[in-house]
Parts: C-alpha cells; structure tokens; sequence
C-alpha cells in the first residue's frame, strides 16, 4: 500500500483482495471469503441504478443464497 496524500491510499489487487477477504470472514461468509481466496478476481466499477458499485468477478462457481 502507497500513501501519497492525507486524501489518497493506493492498494495493489492483492491487497485489496486481502481487504475483501478479511471484511467477508468478519461478516461471517467463511464459504464466499474461502472461494474469494481460492480463485483469481477481476475487479471493475459497476454502474446500477442506486449507485456506483466495486464488482469482484471471481473464477469458478460459487453456490449460496444471494443476499
């Protein structure tokens, strides 16, 4: 991780792919957090019609129930 600015962190995919990982343990999706950590992620900006959203793509199937 990079500081450049008291505004402005800069993450490399790995750290932040850690990040996401370690919020999903925390929450409680073991299974999501455990597959997450397993297979390679594409990450992209996702424009929906409530907001602006960060989508994580990840390989593989994942099966659970949407939240």
């Amino acid at each position: 991780m990079k500081v450049k600015s008291i505004k402005s962190i800069y993450l490399t995919k790995d750290e932040l792919k850690e990040a996401i990982v370690y919020w999903l343990l925390k929450s409680g999706k073991d299974k999501f957090a455990n597959h997450l950590k397993g297979h390679p992620c594409e990450f992209e900006w996702s424009h929906q019609d409530d907001g602006d959203y960060l989508a994580v793509d990840m390989d593989g199937q994942f099966e659970e129930n949407e939240e």
